[in-house]
């Protein structure tokens, strides 16, 4: 039986450390399917097959409201810089860079609920 630890997995922004998580150390996302199909005029089915898919990545993070990197996240999104994205994952010894991440959104802020942020990636490798 595999056993799955969230405190084995580890993202770093621009060369600083996410820490004090909440729910989600991260959830990945595509942009889209990789493949998609409609009805034809026919009623024929086409296959329609998205290259772009596997490009666009979305990295949702939750963080506990006292989490020091939140403050940086807030001027990064603000300014749209250009970041550096690293996620490794020590379950599956899987890791992941992006020289080119930035912070698409930050949920509003409730008291002393976590923090939800999304990090975009326009290439991962």
């Amino acid at each position: 039986m595999s056993e799955f630890r969230k405190q084995y997995r580890n993202a770093i922004l621009n060369g600083v450390a996410i820490t004090n998580y909440g729910e989600t150390v991260c959830e990945e996302t595509y942009s889209g399917d990789f493949v998609e199909q409609r009805a034809g005029a026919q009623g024929d089915v086409i296959t329609v097959v998205n290259h772009g898919a596997d490009k666009m990545r979305h990295f949702r993070h939750t963080v506990h409201f006292d989490s020091p990197i939140f403050a940086q996240l807030r001027l990064w999104g603000k300014n749209a810089t250009r970041l550096t994205y690293q996620l490794t994952d020590d379950n599956t010894g899987e890791k992941l860079t992006s020289t080119t991440a930035y912070v698409g959104n930050i949920n509003s802020i409730n008291d002393d609920q976590d923090r939800e942020f999304t990090v975009y990636c326009e290439d991962l490798v």
